[in-house]
């Protein structure tokens, strides 16, 4: 009587095909995946940005004006600048420099919290407010004229936005970030 032996297990050739398959699909997918994160994190910013306008025009609301330290100039928000944006729109703890939130913030009105994401700190003190990434400070033009046009705003601001060139854009705020990568992105004006 002959009895036939079956085998039990994978042989090397199997084994190395289902791994160089699985491989090639991973090889595939993580593109995508960066892709998609990247598209997350700029959806992240542009909705953060869109409720910062919205809290920078509850306090025009308010006040009757926009935080002095802004300007018609782009003021990037680091250093003083951060601090004293995170004290004009919220009642958040700045790491030992409360007498900010008084001069800015004479109300004491709570219009934005801030997400911890949002500031960079240093030894405890707000040092800058960042984007999504965590990397590039946020840029403020605000319309301090009141004659609804933004002047001076930076050529590849212009350029990405169509209207390179112009000079001006028609609005009372822009936020902008230009990214470690040298590409201006622009979120949203009004």
């Amino acid at each position: 009587m002959h009895f036939c032996r079956r085998r039990l297990g994978f042989s090397l050739i199997e084994l190395l095909s289902t791994i160089a398959i699985i491989l090639i699909l991973a090889a595939i997918l993580f593109p995508v995946g960066s892709h998609v994160r990247k598209a997350a994190l700029d959806a992240k910013t542009k909705a953060r940005l869109s409720q910062h306008i919205l809290a920078l025009e509850q306090y025009f609301q308010e006040y009757g004006y926009f935080p002095t330290f802004l300007s018609s100039e782009s003021t990037a928000l680091e250093g003083a600048p951060a601090q004293a944006y995170v004290a004009s729109l919220s009642l958040q703890a700045l790491g030992g420099e409360e007498h900010f939130q008084l001069s800015y913030n004479p109300c004491r009105r709570n219009f934005y919290q801030f997400a911890e994401d949002e500031l960079k700190r240093d030894a405890g003190s707000v040092a800058a407010v960042v984007d999504a990434y965590g990397e590039s400070p946020i840029h403020v033009m605000v319309d301090v004229s009141g004659a609804g046009v933004l002047r001076g705003v930076p050529s590849d601001v212009l350029e990405k936005e169509g209207n390179p060139g112009a000079g001006s854009l028609l609005g009372s705020i822009l936020m902008y970030t230009q990214g470690s990568d040298g590409r201006t992105q622009v979120y949203c004006y009004q």
